[in-house]
C-alpha cells in the first residue's frame, strides 16, 4: 500500500441527511498487515531552516536536543554533535533526542553537513538538597547544578524558583514533591534541564492544592519509581499532578522509562511541549486538559517492536469538573505521530479535538469507549490500524472536516471486546478514502453490524456502499488529490480543499 499524506479539506456544510447502511462483516475477521502500520518517512531534501536547541549540557548526564524545521517536515535528518552523528526523525517538523557523555567547550553540530550554531556543554559546582526545603534551598540558579540525592519537597505556603539555565540531577528512583508552588524557567532561551545522576529519577509531583509553572523546562530519563506507578500502564509519571493545577510553556518530557505525565483530578495547560520516547504520552483521570502543539512521537520508542503495554500518545479517561459543572478537554493543533497503541485514547471523556495530525499507531488513531463524547474536527488520521472507533460502552464520536486515510479500518464501530457496544459514530463533511476498508460495521455481541450506529454524511468516501447516501459521493477528492495533497510531504492542511459532495449537500458552501 503506498502511503499518502492527505491534508484536511475545510468544508463548511449544511443540511445534510443521516442515512447508514446496514451493512458490515459477518465475522471478525479482518486484520491489518502490521508492518505497514508506521509511517515511512518521506524521501525529500531536509528543508534548508531547520533549528537545533539544547539547554547547557552538563558533562556525564543526559540532556535533550530538539530539531525544529520551518514547514511540517517528516523525514529523517542526520544531526551530528561533536563528530558523532545522530540520525533524527521529524514528524510534521519536529524531532528530538537526547545524548550523554560529551567533552567540555563548544559542541560543533550540523545538520545533513550543513553547519549550525555550537551547543555549550560545560562542568559547573555543585550543591546538594533533600528532604523538606526552606530559606536559600527554595532558590535555584545556574551558577551550580542542583543535585537531589534523596527525595525533597517544598511544603505549603512556600515558593520553589529555579532560574533559566539550571541543571538540576537527581538520584535514582527521586522525588520531587510540591505542596507549595513551583515557577521554573526561562523560556526557549534559558530552559532549565531535569535530569538523571544515574539511574532513572523519579517524577515531579505536584499535591493537592499546589500550583506549578513551567516555562522552557525538559525532563528526561524519569519515571523510574514503580512503587509510584499509575494507570493502565503500569509506569511512574515523569511529571504528576494530583488536585492541583499544572502550567507547562515550551520544554518537553524525552526518552523516559515512565509515562510523560499523569494526573487527577486536575488541571493542565500545555503549549508547544514535546513528548517523545516514554511508556505513554499521558494518563490524565478526570483532569481538565488544555493542549496547544502538544507534539507526541515514537511512544515507547521508534523500534517497531510490539510490546503491548498500552503505549497510547495520550489517555484520557473520565470528565473534569468545575464548580461541579462538567468542562471539555481541548486538544488543538497537536501531533500524534507512531506509537504501539492509540493516538488518542478517550474512556468517558468529555473532549474536542482540533486540526490534529494522528498518524502511525499500531492500533486506533482516536479509540472511544464507555461514554460521554469525542469530536474531531479539521484534522488527519492516516496510517493506523483503525482511524477513528466508537467503542465498548455508549461514546458519542462526532468527526466533521477531518480526513481518514491509509488505515486498515478508516471508521470502525465495534471493537475487540464482548462487551455491548451502543454509542454512535456520525461524520460530516469529511474524507473517508483510501483504507483497507473505509467504514466498518462490526459489534462482536451481535456477531455482525449495528443498524443505524454510523451516519457518514456529506464526505467523500471511497465504499461504494455509501456513496449517493445522505449526500455522500466517490472518491478520490479531486483537487486535493492532484495537487499534491495525496503526496505533499508537508503541505500544511489548511491549503488543500475538494469539491463539495453531491446534490444534497448543494447548499453548502465553502
Amino acid at each position: 500500500m503506498t502511503r499518502v499524506s492527505l491534508a484536511v479539506c475545510l468544508l463548511s456544510l449544511v443540511a445534510c441527511g443521516a442515512d447508514s447502511p446496514s451493512g458490515g462483516d459477518a465475522a471478525e475477521t479482518w486484520v491489518v498487515d502490521t508492518a505497514e502500520v508506521a509511517p515511512p518517512l518521506d524521501t525529500v531534501a531536509p528543508v534548508p531552516d531547520i533549528i537545533v536547541s539544547a539547554p547547557t549540557a552538563p558533562l556525564d548526564a543526559p540532556f535533550p536536543i530538539a530539531v525544529t524545521a520551518g514547514a511540517p517536515l517528516t523525514a529523517t535528518v542526520t544531526v551530528t554533535v561533536a563528530g558523532v552523528a545522530h540520525p533524527v526523525h521529524l514528524y510534521r517538523g519536529r524531532g528530538s533526542v537526547t545524548l550523554q557523555g560529551v567533552a567540555a567547550g563548544a559542541l560543533a553540530v550540523s545538520v545533513e553537513g550543513a553547519p549550525r550554531p555550537a551547543l555549550l556543554a560545560e562542568a559547573r559546582p555543585r550543591r546538594e538538597v533533600a528532604g523538606v526545603l526552606s530559606g536559600g534551598d527554595l532558590a535555584w540558579s545556574p551558577d551550580a547544578d542542583v543535585v537531589v540525592a534523596a527525595d525533597a519537597s517544598v511544603p505549603a505556603g512556600a515558593t520553589l524558583t529555579i532560574a533559566g539555565g539550571t541543571r538540576v540531577l537527581l538520584a535514582d528512583r527521586v522525588n520531587l514533591e510540591i505542596a507549595g508552588a513551583l515557577r521554573a524557567g526561562g523560556g526557549d532561551a534559558a530552559p532549565v534541564l531535569f535530569t538523571a545522576s544515574g539511574a532513572a529519577w523519579g517524577g515531579l509531583r505536584v499535591a493537592p492544592g499546589a500550583t506549578a509553572e513551567l516555562d522552557g523546562t525538559w525532563f528526561v530519563a524519569g519515571g523510574g519509581d514503580p512503587g509510584r506507578a499509575f494507570g493502565h500502564s503500569a509506569s511512574q509519571p515523569v511529571v504528576w499532578v494530583d488536585g492541583a493545577s499544572l502550567i507547562m510553556r515550551g520544554g518537553g518530557v524525552l526518552d523516559s522509562p515512565g509515562k510523560a505525565f499523569g494526573a487527577r483530578d486536575a488541571t493542565l495547560s500545555l503549549t508547544d511541549v514535546r513528548v517523545a520516547r516514554c511508556d505513554t504520552g499521558g494518563e490524565l483521570e478526570a483532569t481538565w486538559l488544555t493542549a496547544e502543539r502538544l507534539h507526541v512521537s515514537e511512544i515507547p520508542d521508534a523500534d517497531g517492536v510490539i510490546d503491548d503495554d498500552d503505549n497510547d500518545g495520550i489517555y484520557l479517561r473520565g470528565v473534569a469538573t468545575v464548580g461541579g459543572e462538567a468542562v471539555e478537554s481541548v486538544l488543538r493543533d497537536c501531533v500524534f505521530a507512531v506509537g504501539e497503541d492509540d493516538g488518542v485514547d478517550h474512556n468517558d471523556a468529555l473532549v474536542r479535538i482540533e486540526r490534529a495530525w494522528i498518524e502511525g499507531f499500531l492500533h486506533e488513531g482516536v479509540a472511544a469507549s464507555v461514554g460521554h463524547r469525542v469530536t474531531l474536527v479539521d484534522s488527519v488520521v492516516r496510517g493506523c490500524e483503525q482511524g477513528i472507533e466508537a467503542g465498548y460502552g455508549a461514546p458519542e464520536v462526532v468527526v466533521e472536516r477531518t480526513t481518514v486515510t491509509d488505515c486498515g479500518a478508516g471508521l470502525r464501530f465495534g471493537d475487540s471486546y464482548d462487551w455491548d457496544d451502543l454509542g454512535s459514530l456520525t461524520v460530516t463533511g469529511s474524507i473517508i478514502y483510501g483504507n483497507d476498508v473505509d467504514v466498518r460495521n462490526f459489534a462482536r455481541g451481535l456477531g455482525g453490524p449495528k443498524p443505524d450506529a454510523i451516519t457518514v454524511a456529506c464526505s467523500v468516501v471511497g465504499d461504494p456502499a455509501w456513496v449517493g447516501l445522505a449526500g455522500n459521493v466517490a472518491g478520490p477528492p479531486e483537487g486535493a488529490w492532484e495537487r499534491g495533497c495525496a503526496t505533499g510531504p508537508g503541505l500544511p492542511a489548511a491549503q488543500c480543499t475538494a469539491p463539495l459532495p453531491g446534490p444534497d449537500c448543494a447548499g453548502a458552501e465553502r
